[in-house]
């Protein structure tokens, strides 16, 4: 629903209108969208290496799961955790509390990696480690406390995480 109001509001902003039907079809093409070049290669690296991956977002479980499932990245997480079971929305800190508590990990010992500067923030302000990932178009948030780590894409940021594993 959030997303669909999303899209018919930045339509609208275009002077384009877009039917709640129309607008439903147009956003289920996100659950097939390929993962980046860099991904795949870089989340080898770092299962490789001994990293534990989790996803969390604020898609349902349902979209997470075909998400992961159609760009074939499923197998390289332990858990796919969607804000849909604590129901709260991120950068909300409870959700990265929760997160945390619902993988038996100390705030301090985990990491969110991410290229959305709302996400980024969410986790430093709940006490996780963070990586930025500067995508073009992505900009640090200037309110937020920087990231532990920056990258432009997710193959620099695992280079800089094998070298801490290390």
């Amino acid at each position: 629903d959030i997303g669909l109001a999303t899209l018919q509001m930045v339509a609208a902003n275009n002077n384009i209108s877009i039917s709640k039907e129309k607008g439903k079809e147009t956003l289920k093409t996100i659950l097939d969208l390929p993962a980046h070049p860099d991904v795949k290669d870089a989340l080898t690296q770092l299962k490789e290496a001994g990293y534990s991956m989790v996803t969390l977002t604020n898609s349902s479980n349902k979209a997470l799961e075909d998400q992961m499932t159609n760009s074939d990245l499923k197998k390289f997480f332990q858990h796919l955790l969607s804000i849909e079971e604590v129901g709260l929305y991120k950068p909300h800190k409870n959700v990265y509390e929760w997160a945390a508590r619902k993988m038996g990990i100390a705030p301090q010992d985990c990491m969110l990696v991410a290229a959305h500067v709302w996400d980024v923030a969410g986790a430093k302000w709940a006490g996780w480690r963070t990586a930025f990932i500067s995508r073009t178009g992505q900009q640090i948030y200037p309110l937020a406390e920087k990231p532990d780590m920056t990258g432009s894409n997710l193959k620099e940021i695992a280079a800089q995480l094998i070298v801490l594993k290390k």
